[in-house]
């Protein structure tokens, strides 16, 4: 499909974009492949930045912000270089921690800016259908970091056990909620596909 036949079957939703989002991934998902398969990625890794990158655009045409400055294979190749070098990173960070603090400059360009934007605005909208105990819950653990002693005394629980069980409740409705949903469906048979 063409650049403008892409953009057109997304706007127009079901089917068109089931077609859209295929030939995007038959088009486009090679050179990502080969991009992180050639720094120290799998294919598994692969698949993961090109969903995010997919999900990305999806959202920038849906919401009439992509401007179309550049092709999509260029947009999406931009926005999944930037996602692997910031796992990249953050897997270098994870592995061999440094004795000395090593000042860090942080360069926000448009593409980590619009990712950094639509994780945001994707996470709160599944966490805002969560019923406010697991949003509380969630803030608690994993945004504040807060101990399962301390949240169990602040929801009033019997025992720490009874914290992590609603914990991992929480997270396990999270988790559904998001598989759920019909871009996340799409996009993962998108991915099934490209696995067999």
């Amino acid at each position: 499909m063409k650049d403008r036949e892409i953009l057109d079957a997304i706007q127009k939703g079901p089917p068109e974009e089931h077609q859209a989002l295929r030939a995007l991934y038959q088009q486009f998902f090679p050179s990502v492949l080969r991009f992180v398969a050639t720094n120290q990625g799998s294919k598994e890794d692969a698949h993961d930045v090109f969903q995010d990158s997919v999900l990305i655009f999806y959202n920038a045409v849906r919401k009439g912000t992509f401007r179309e400055q550049s092709s999509i294979g260029t947009f999406l190749h931009s926005i999944a270089r930037n996602q692997w070098r910031m796992e990249l990173r953050a897997r270098n960070r994870n592995k061999a921690p440094s004795l000395e603090p090593v000042e860090e400059t942080k360069v926000e360009t448009p593409i980590l800016l619009l990712l950094k934007k639509e994780r945001q605005h994707m996470v709160a909208e599944v966490v805002s259908k969560l019923e406010k105990p697991c949003q509380e819950m969630l803030r608690l653990s994993v945004y504040l970091g807060k101990s399962m002693k301390e949240i169990s005394k602040h929801f009033g629980y019997s025992s720490e056990q009874v914290a992590r069980n609603q914990k991992h409740r929480c997270l396990k409705y999270l988790s559904r909620l998001i598989l759920s949903s019909p871009l996340f469906s799409t996009l993962r048979s998108f991915a099934d596909e490209e696995h067999e």
